[in-house]
């Protein structure tokens, strides 16, 4: 095996995680300093673009239930998912 494939696995590292989380005064939890690197690697793997579509979607679909818009030219129209003024008010006839 050579000794050039053992190095890239360290460097890595040290590019990814020392370069960051060891810079002067920083204290992380565990929890804080996975979500970091979890980041870091998304953006370092050039899918930053498409992990934050992923990440939009699921929002939109746990926060509205419905699906996401596909086209972004044609915005949701979120007045048509309101009640209707007459609907709020039933002796309002």
């Amino acid at each position: 095996m050579s000794h050039g494939y053992t190095k890239q696995p360290a460097q890595a590292c040290r590019h990814l995680v020392k370069d960051r989380c060891e810079l002067s005064g920083m204290r992380w939890t565990i929890a804080g300093a996975e979500a970091l690197l979890h980041l870091r690697c998304v953006h370092e793997n050039g899918d930053w673009d498409a992990y934050h579509a992923f990440r939009r979607r699921q929002r939109h679909q746990r926060l509205y239930a419905l699906p996401y818009p596909d086209d972004a030219a044609t915005p949701l129209d979120l007045h048509a998912l309101e009640p209707h003024a007459d609907a709020l008010h039933p002796l309002a006839a």
